[in-house]
């Protein structure tokens, strides 16, 4: 696979983290304006319905958290993938020789790796709002439907996204050499 005895080696892994960072989130920022198309829609569809059958509750639908999110993630995902491509590289090139089975592991690990921020951003906030470890806000990301939800879209979108990006680095796999004796 691939060996990191010059930087331009260095520098191949580096391009193809990098990409593969933007492929998946691109992917999933794609199926997120997706759903969230498809929920403005139902939102329409109700207000419609309110139109026609006014009770005097208005419900709308304000969003006050940051728009510019997805840029922040962007940038993380790009450096999960750098530093997780890199340090997978080096430590699989010897091992497994299907340059997509390789990015499959990757993918993986980023995607662990994202569970892990998550997690950590909760315990942070809990201390910083509540002063104590927020046991019942963790619990309840894992009990709640809807946050199953939410996770189990996020992991098959990135799952998605690293297939798509590991067929095409196997089927261009000509930048990796498959010498198992060095």
């Amino acid at each position: 696979m691939m060996r990191f005895r010059n930087w331009t080696n260095i520098w191949s892994v580096s391009v193809i983290s990098s990409l593969g960072g933007l492929c998946t989130s691109a992917t999933y920022l794609w199926a997120y304006r997706f759903d969230e198309y498809l929920a403005d829609l139902t939102h329409k569809e109700e207000l419609a319905r309110e139109a026609l059958n006014p009770s005097g509750i208005i419900v709308c639908d304000i969003d006050l958290t940051n728009p510019l999110w997805w840029l922040n993630a962007t940038v993380w995902n790009l450096i999960l993938f750098l530093f997780l491509g890199l340090i997978l590289h080096r430590l699989l090139s010897r091992r497994i020789s299907s340059a997509f089975l390789q990015w499959q592991i990757i993918g993986a690990a980023v995607i662990l790796a994202w569970g892990l921020t998550v997690l950590l951003g909760v315990i942070e906030d809990g201390y910083l709002n509540k002063g104590a470890f927020p046991l019942e806000r963790i619990l309840e990301g894992f009990i709640h439907t809807r946050y199953q939800i939410q996770a189990f879209k996020f992991i098959a979108v990135m799952a998605a996204g690293n297939v798509i990006y590991g067929t095409v680095l196997q089927v261009a796999s000509r930048l990796y050499s498959f010498d198992k004796d060095e």
